[in-house]
């Protein structure tokens, strides 16, 4: 964007750029070579004035200097602006003719970041031979720049060791950190060198102490990494790694170490216009940000940017709310930018306020992905703990444990509970993602209020829950007749409920169970994924010596018996429907012809409510309560747990399904 009138003097003049829609102006490759020819000229011009004896007049060497900056500057800024926008485009949905867009902006950015990169070796040389600087990275030989560059690659093998927590690989990277110190201080005193008094409050001394302040933090951090690798206490060593990463951050920035430039200060120019529903992230009332978790920047200047959270910052002792989390350490995506032209870039490390930052999930996840992963979970959990659930059914029938074909016995309806179960988890895992999402995009819900949480998921569960009770009824009786013995084999009690009563009395048996799977449906489906939910963010087990991997199970067993003793009471009813229909105990009152008449469904559910009260008292609403908690407990974990299992694989391998 410069041409070169006279040595040292530069005339401004537009850039000409590609129309996005392809029909004119110039080729990218013929911008690419006059750039290159540009550049050529004038790196010979300055490397002839920097070989030629010491310039007669100060202008020419600022002149020189002056255009080395501006060749950089004008050239990052074409790259970086073809970065932002790549970003914008990776953070919003989908816009018109989105493929076009991103195909120029793709090109614009390979080419111009390469032109960038060639600027900078050009600038860079033509100062080294043009003026000596008195302080900064000229002062320092490349080798040791590089290796200081070079730690990143240390943090960030080091930070795939803690989330795999290989921990004798982490034991080696205290030494080998504590090795570079000694580096950071060399650079430290060569590069901007201990000012005379008179200049004690000048920017290069203000430097230096920002430099030795960082250095302290990281030979802190470093000690902590390595005690807590000896203690092996992973919430521990990821906040040491986080400490020594934010410091190695800001010493890179403060000691003017990157490779590279990126002139864009502030993104959310390229975010004005574009409405807030477009960012592509879950909002806050559905899911906070926790360690690990892929996050996008959703205000401040590095909006639209995305990272991972590599610690969380609380308020501490002190505060009436000690435990409220106030700060998130994020590590940004590679910055190509910033980078020396080999390999991916520098990740910025930046602490930001909580609620900058969202989970990058998006706010329109697939319910077909849900629907497969809830059902192919179900399937799991349901077959391997329904002995659990066989058991459960006979103590409340009145039955014993073992059927008379001993525990074998107990698998007896397996096909009917996976029907059961499985399409109807799979509808409620999809619709209570659905709905959640929804209800959050109602005017009257501030979606990034976490306090809102509970009265956004309790409705979308009890209707997310609801909307497979119609698949769930049918084979709800069907596996009662097996599990209490009054049908030997599934052919048996098909034939049983649907084909030998009269046909209004299947319809009566079949609202029957549709109103009790509802009526339990209520507080199992308000409660099961809300309590897993509320135990993800408030429910840390790492101080007890719990690994991260198994916190799930955990978390989806505790849920799983409040659940299963809370929904107790109408399970025992349905049971005991069951077994008085078989004896012919819930008939109504006598006609006038002395025959009974067909009882209503709610008559049905009061006379085996009163017969429970009658003969137990309030506690025969909860007898089975424990075999109940022992069943969900067990089915709650492993399908909370393959769930996520299967969510994460779904992730890396297929991210664009559904």
């Amino acid at each position: 964007a410069f041409e070169v009138r006279a040595p040292g003097r530069l005339r401004r003049r537009p850039p000409r750029v590609a129309r996005r829609d392809g029909r004119e102006g110039r080729p990218f490759g013929s911008i690419r070579s006059q750039q290159q020819k540009r550049l050529q000229e004038a790196a010979a011009e300055v490397a002839a004035e920097a070989a030629s004896p010491a310039p007669k007049n100060r202008w020419q060497v600022q002149a020189a200097v002056l255009f080395g900056v501006a060749a950089i500057a004008s050239l990052l800024v074409v790259g970086s602006f073809s970065v932002t926008k790549q970003t914008v485009f990776n953070s919003i949905g989908p816009l018109e003719p989105q493929v076009v867009r991103e195909q120029v902006f793709q090109e614009w950015y390979t080419r111009a970041s390469e032109a960038s990169k060639r600027a900078s070796e050009v600038a860079v040389e033509a100062q080294r031979k043009i003026q000596k600087l008195e302080t900064g990275p000229t002062r320092v030989s490349n080798s040791v720049l590089q290796r200081i560059r070079d730690v990143s690659r240390v943090l960030d093998t080091c930070q795939q060791d803690i989330y795999d927590e290989v921990w004798p690989s982490l034991k080696s990277y205290g030494p080998i950190l504590r090795g570079y110190l000694d580096l950071f201080s060399y650079y430290s005193d060569t590069a901007y060198p201990q000012q005379p008094p008179e200049k004690k409050l000048g920017e290069v001394q203000l430097l230096r102490e920002a430099l030795k302040y960082e250095e302290k933090r990281l030979d802190s951090a470093v000690k902590d990494l390595e005690g807590s690798v000896e203690k092996r206490d992973v919430r521990s060593v990821e906040r040491a790694f986080a400490d020594i990463s934010l410091a190695y951050d800001r010493y890179l920035k403060a000691g003017n170490l990157y490779a590279g430039y990126d002139p864009v200060t502030s993104t959310t120019v390229f975010y004005e216009g574009i409405d807030e529903s477009r960012l592509v992230y879950t909002p806050l009332t559905l899911d906070q940000p926790r360690i690990r978790d892929e996050v996008l920047v959703i205000q401040g200047p590095d909006k639209g940017k995305v990272g991972q959270v590599i610690w969380l910052g609380r308020n501490g002792p002190g505060y009436d709310d000690p435990d409220k989390i106030v700060s998130a350490t994020v590590k940004l995506s590679p910055n190509p930018l910033l980078g020396s032209g080999s390999g991916k870039g520098v990740a910025e490390v930046k602490s930001y306020p909580y609620p900058w930052i969202a989970v990058t999930r998006t706010s329109k996840q697939s319910f077909v992905l849900d629907l497969v992963l809830g059902t192919l979970a179900a399937v799991f959990s349901a077959g391997l703990s329904y002995p659990l659930d066989s058991l459960k059914a006979r103590i409340q029938s009145g039955l014993p444990l073992l059927p008379p074909k001993g525990p074998i016995g107990l698998l007896d309806g397996l096909p009917f509970n996976l029907f059961r179960e499985a399409p109807n988890m799979g509808l409620y895992m999809a619709c209570f993602n659905l709905l959640t999402r929804q209800f959050c995009l109602l005017p009257f819900i501030d979606a990034s209020n976490p306090n809102l949480k509970l009265a956004v998921m309790i409705p979308a569960g009890v209707l997310g829950y609801l909307s497979g009770s119609w698949i769930r009824a049918p084979f709800e009786i069907l596996n009662r007749q097996l599990q209490t013995g009054e049908a030997k084999n599934e052919e048996e009690a098909i034939r049983k409920v649907f084909f030998e009563p009269p046909p209004d009395k299947v319809v009566q048996s079949l609202q029957a169970a549709w109103v009790l799977v509802c009526i339990r449906g209520v507080p199992f489906g308000a409660l099961q994924c809300t309590l897993y939910e509320l135990f993800k963010d408030r429910l840390e087990l790492i101080q007890y010596g719990v690994p991260l991997t198994l916190q799930p199970f955990i978390w989806g067993a505790i849920a799983g018996a409040i659940t299963g003793v809370v929904t107790n009471p109408p399970d025992v009813v349905l049971a005991r429907i069951a077994r008085l229909q078989a004896q012919d105990e819930v008939g109504g009152k006598d006609d006038e012809h002395g025959e009974k008449k067909n009882p209503e469904l709610f008559e049905k559910l009061s006379i085996a409510a009163q017969r429970i009260n009658q003969e137990e008292g309030i506690a025969g609403f909860f007898k089975g309560a424990t075999a109940r908690a022992l069943y969900f407990a067990p089915e709650a974990c492993l399908w909370f747990a393959a769930y996520e299992f299967l969510r994460g694989v779904s992730d890396a391998y297929a991210p664009n399904f559904g």
